[in-house]
């Protein structure tokens, strides 16, 4: 996880001779030795006398800065390395530097590695929507013939369905090992707005504002994920945007898409084994059910705190109610996923909610942590193959 950004914070983590080296690459020669600085007071107040259009243009690459010195941050400057063709970038740091040493030294010998890393961060923070299977295996030729002709498919699917979308940009993002990220920006309906005008008169306004869409390729599996705000685009045009991607970027009719599934009954036992594999450092727990306990009844919701069993819970229920949960429907389960630290990963919770028969919400962006997650909802017959879905 990335720190919060202040000055102050970089002035305690980063060595003073590296900052020193910081500001010289920027042009601004704060005046002091920077071998003989030995606490944070000086450069601060040495900083603070730099006029203002300069501490705001160092203060803005500092920021890119530390949103990378983290281990998040230091993963996707690996994956940033590779892409860029500089496999060896590590071996210009010192095995004692710290993370933030290591970024600046980062922007300063290979800045275009910081700038595709702050984008692969921000491409781990998508969260999809939807999945489908079944495309071809295999690299596909992304050329700017078929980015111009998914702007013009994708503006004239919006044009005929919503009367929006005239006017469409589509950009993409090479991930490497076949995965590739396209953004859609078409514009939305018109909105009037009122404001001054440089008269200081109230006037009315007409503006069009864009909204994303994102396609998640992979090649070596043949999937397309999709990601947009649901008060953006609804589920019907949703499907058909893929399809559109699809005939666009293969030049064949879309596979149909299989509707993920997922099944709860097997947690009604209290007997029914969660367990992980240690090298994982993971446990979990069910944290709430949804139970509708007869045809008659409206649904309850059964929690606990951490630590807590859910299946007392349903018992104190079942003896208090006279209901038993055996005849009762498990609409929706909560499992909390509790991480371990180890020396790529920090320790912290991921919470999971699964609506039988078709969702799953997972509350993280952390790419690494969501497949482990996936693993177990595999694993434990929560999660169904595509193929029985």
């Amino acid at each position: 996880m990335s720190h919060h950004f202040s000055m102050a914070t970089v002035f305690r983590m980063t060595p003073y001779q590296v900052l020193g080296r910081f500001f010289i690459k920027l042009g601004l020669n704060l005046p002091l030795d920077w071998e003989k600085v030995e606490d944070m007071q000086p450069v601060q107040k040495a900083y603070q006398m730099l006029p203002p259009e300069d501490r705001e243009r160092s203060e803005n690459i500092l920021k890119r800065i530390t949103a990378l010195a983290c281990k998040e941050g230091y993963r996707a400057l690996n994956e940033a390395a590779k892409l860029c063709d500089f496999p060896k970038w590590e071996i210009t740091h010192r095995k004692t530097a710290t993370m933030y040493q290591k970024v600046i030294w980062t922007w300063m010998l290979y800045p275009e590695i910081v700038e595709k890393a702050l984008t692969l961060l921000e491409l781990d923070k998508i969260v999809y929507a939807r999945k489908r299977y079944g495309l071809p295996v295999g690299d596909v030729d992304v050329t700017d013939e078929m980015l111009k002709s998914l702007k013009t498919n994708l503006q004239t699917l919006f044009m005929e369905h919503e009367e929006r979308g005239r006017v469409c940009t589509v950009e993409v993002v090479e991930r490497g090992s076949g995965k590739y990220c396209f953004f859609a920006y078409p514009d939305d309906y018109p909105e009037s707005v009122q404001q001054h005008d440089d008269d200081e008169r109230l006037i009315g306004k007409t503006e069009c504002n864009t909204f994303e869409i994102v396609f998640g390729l992979n090649t070596e599996e043949g999937t397309l994920e999709l990601a947009a705000k649901a008060n953006d685009v609804g589920q019907k045009m949703k499907g058909l945007l893929e399809e559109t991607f699809i005939r666009t970027v293969y030049g064949i009719e879309p596979p149909p898409y299989i509707q993920p599934r997922f099944v709860i009954d097997m947690l009604k036992n209290e007997r029914f084994p969660l367990a992980t594999d240690p090298e994982d450092c993971v446990r979990a727990e069910i944290s709430m059910f949804q139970i509708k306990w007869n045809y008659r009844d409206r649904s309850t919701r059964l929690g606990v705190q951490p630590g807590d069993s859910i299946h007392d819970s349903i018992s104190c229920y079942e003896s208090r109610k006279e209901v038993s949960r055996h005849k009762a429907e498990f609409l929706r389960v909560r499992i909390r996923f509790f991480f371990g630290p180890k020396p790529d990963r920090r320790a912290g919770m991921i919470t999971v909610e699964i609506a039988v028969p078709g969702t799953c919400d997972i509350g993280s962006h952390d790419p690494v942590k969501i497949e482990i997650v996936h693993k177990y909802l595999r694993r434990w017959g929560i999660a169904l193959p595509q193929s029985e879905s």
